[in-house]
Formats: C-alpha cells, structure tokens, sequence
C-alpha cells in the first residue's frame, strides 16, 4: 500500500477507519500500512487520543436561568 497521507485520501482514510467505517479487508490492509508506517501511526493515534478525550468530555451544568441570561 502506498502511504495514503502522500495522497489525498489520507485524512478520510484515517477517520473512516478509526470510526470503523472501512470494509475489513481494507481495514486490514491498512492496519498492516500502520504497522510500518510511522507518520500513518502517528496520525491513527492522535485521532484516537481526540476521540477518546471528546469520549471523556463531561460538559459542565449549566444554571437554570442561562438562557435567559444569554438573551
């Protein structure tokens, strides 16, 4: 596989397969493209780390007369 970030599939390449989206064999022909690849590695776990801190995200509460404040 040539590195998909020289291309411009890169970044939906990424996302549809950190989202679970990519058929499996071209899953697995991407997960052996990471395995070598350190930039595709690199990339592939700093879209995990944002996913799984949006995951964590605990939005605050917010009061009961917000909206009014806001208008």
């Amino acid at each position: 596989m040539n590195c998909p970030l020289q291309r411009n599939e890169g970044a939906e390449l990424v996302l549809d397969y950190c989202a679970g989206r990519l058929e499996p064999g071209r899953a697995a022909t991407f997960e052996l493209h990471v395995a070598g690849c350190a930039d595709c590695r690199q990339v592939v776990d700093a879209q995990r780390a944002v996913w799984n801190a949006l995951d964590e995200y605990q939005a605050a509460d917010i009061s009961p007369d917000f909206d009014r404040k806001l208008w």
